[in-house]
């Protein structure tokens, strides 16, 4: 992957809240992120963690998105609005 990339797999919700995978750029390991349930905005929080993540704006990042995304498309259309290059995979 390049600097540049972003693969997010999407594993939806369980009692914790809804989880995310992630790998940014060049990194080798895999985040997890859990989003409680009650935070029905975790695409703003998921969006600050990535901003603080790498030193790219969201702009320059080319997403590759997976997993259940009929359900999470607003996370797609946030990503989408904030300039950024997404592409599904289901």
């Amino acid at each position: 992957m390049k600097e540049n990339d972003v693969l997010v797999y999407v594993a939806g919700k369980d009692e914790a809240g809804i989880r995310i995978h992630v790998q940014v750029g060049k990194e080798e390991r895999v985040n997890t992120l859990i989003f409680s349930d009650y935070n029905h905005v975790y695409e703003e929080s998921f969006l600050q963690w990535l901003k603080t993540k790498t030193h790219l704006p969201i702009s320059a990042l080319n997403f590759t998105l997976c997993g259940r995304l009929e359900k999470e498309f607003q996370l797609f259309s946030e990503l989408y609005s904030a300039g950024a290059k997404v592409s599904l995979v289901a």
